[in-house]
């Protein structure tokens, strides 16, 4: 993984840990080496793994955790 996918796969699993409730985020990091070898670092490289697995373990509007999560870090501003 290249310069700037390592910076924001860092990041962003940061700011998943850090949202995330403990319980859920063992039953998510568990599953996820389980099913598939991998980090919830790593699965940002695989997002949809990430994103099933997350839906399987929690209750919470997936969608909705992984953009306040992206929009933490990354801010796109549109230009004309």
């Amino acid at each position: 993984m290249g310069g700037i996918d390592k910076l924001i796969s860092d990041v962003l699993s940061k700011e998943i840990k850090k949202k995330m409730d403990l319980d859920t985020l063992k039953k998510v990091e568990r599953e996820l080496f389980l099913d598939h070898g991998m980090s919830i670092k790593l699965s940002i490289e695989h997002f949809q793994k990430f994103t099933n697995i997350l839906k399987k373990n929690s209750h919470i509007d997936v969608k909705r955790f992984e953009k306040n999560c992206i929009d933490k870090i990354i801010k796109v501003k549109k230009r004309g």
